[in-house]
């Protein structure tokens, strides 16, 4: 759903005399949210990162992966992941970062809002919990690796 439009209806919900008075304020605080440069900071960081793991996630679910294919996908999405922390962003990112001195965002009036997540940190994080999940790299895979035909 495009941003304008979910903002649009959270503003007439918030002043909607139908609604009770405290369905009126959550809906005037959404529209308050929804509308900061904070938040659409963080929703682009939510986007692009996932958008990564998901790829990973395909990949390791395909047939033709096996155990040595796996750590090389990993180490591919890591490098992606890093490459995109140095950038400070991907695609969404850069969209947001691109409405500059407008303050406006599809048509919507933004204001500065709370500090957003901070970046850096959350997709060290998960580099971090990405490399301490296949660390177990041992002579095992060293030895499958032997063993794979294309070694």
């Amino acid at each position: 759903m495009k941003i304008s439009a979910l903002h649009g209806h959270f503003e007439r919900a918030s002043v909607d005399l139908t609604r009770s008075s405290s369905e009126r304020a959550k809906f005037a605080g959404l529209a308050k949210k929804l509308a900061t440069v904070s938040f659409l900071n963080d929703l682009a960081i939510m986007r692009d990162v996932p958008r990564e793991l998901s790829c990973l996630s395909l990949k390791l679910q395909s047939r033709t992966c096996n155990l040595v294919t796996s750590y090389a996908e990993v180490d591919a999405t890591m490098a992606i992941l890093k490459a995109l922390k140095i950038a400070g962003g991907g695609k969404s990112t850069n969209k947001v970062l691109a409405i500059g001195t407008t303050n406006t965002f599809k048509g919507v009036l933004l204001t500065d809002g709370k500090p957003s997540i901070n970046a850096g940190h959350f997709m060290t994080a998960i580099l971090d919990e990405l490399d301490r999940r296949t660390y177990t790299r041992s002579t095992l895979l060293e030895d499958l690796q032997k063993l794979y035909k294309t070694n």
